[in-house]
Protein backbone atom coordinates (compact mmCIF):
# COMPACT_ATOMS: atom_id res chain seq x y z
CA UNK A 1 0.00 0.00 0.00
CA UNK A 2 1.18 3.45 -0.82
CA UNK A 3 0.72 4.98 2.63
CA UNK A 4 3.06 2.44 4.21
CA UNK A 5 5.76 3.17 1.64
CA UNK A 6 5.48 6.87 2.38
CA UNK A 7 5.60 6.30 6.15
CA UNK A 8 8.63 4.00 5.77
CA UNK A 9 10.38 6.67 3.67
CA UNK A 10 9.68 9.30 6.34
CA UNK A 11 11.02 6.97 9.02
CA UNK A 12 14.14 6.13 7.03
CA UNK A 13 14.98 9.73 6.15
CA UNK A 14 14.57 10.91 9.76
CA UNK A 15 11.47 13.04 9.17
CA UNK A 16 9.43 11.44 11.98
CA UNK A 17 12.30 11.89 14.45
CA UNK A 18 12.71 15.54 13.44
CA UNK A 19 9.00 16.21 13.93
CA UNK A 20 9.13 14.63 17.39
CA UNK A 21 12.28 16.52 18.39
CA UNK A 22 10.82 19.77 17.09
CA UNK A 23 7.61 19.31 19.06
CA UNK A 24 9.54 18.58 22.27
CA UNK A 25 11.77 21.61 21.64
CA UNK A 26 8.71 23.84 21.12
CA UNK A 27 7.06 22.59 24.31
CA UNK A 28 10.29 23.27 26.22
CA UNK A 29 10.65 26.77 24.77
CA UNK A 30 7.05 27.58 25.69
CA UNK A 31 7.53 26.28 29.24
CA UNK A 32 4.97 23.55 28.65
CA UNK A 33 7.23 20.49 28.91
CA UNK A 34 6.33 18.77 32.17
CA UNK A 35 9.05 16.21 32.90
CA UNK A 36 7.06 14.77 35.82
CA UNK A 37 4.60 13.07 33.45
CA UNK A 38 6.98 11.66 30.84
CA UNK A 39 6.86 7.88 30.67
CA UNK A 40 8.16 5.18 28.39
CA UNK A 41 5.92 3.60 25.81
CA UNK A 42 6.44 -0.12 25.41
CA UNK A 43 4.30 -0.66 22.32
CA UNK A 44 7.35 -1.65 20.29
CA UNK A 45 9.20 -3.46 23.06
CA UNK A 46 9.91 -7.11 22.39
CA UNK A 47 8.14 -9.51 24.71
CA UNK A 48 10.32 -11.32 27.21
CA UNK A 49 10.56 -15.06 26.60
CA UNK A 50 9.21 -14.63 23.07
CA UNK A 51 5.61 -13.76 23.86
CA UNK A 52 4.38 -16.74 21.81
CA UNK A 53 1.82 -17.87 24.38
CA UNK A 54 -0.47 -14.86 24.55
CA UNK A 55 -3.68 -14.91 26.53
CA UNK A 56 -4.79 -15.65 30.05
CA UNK A 57 -2.29 -17.56 32.12
CA UNK A 58 -4.02 -19.89 34.53
CA UNK A 59 -2.38 -20.42 37.89
CA UNK A 60 -3.05 -22.98 40.55
CA UNK A 61 -4.61 -21.61 43.69
CA UNK A 62 -5.19 -23.40 46.92
CA UNK A 63 -8.67 -23.35 48.32
CA UNK A 64 -9.38 -23.86 51.93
Amino acid sequence: MRIYRILRRWQNDGCIEQIFAGSVRKLHQDGRLDLTVIHGDGTTTAAKKGGDNLGIQRTQTSQG
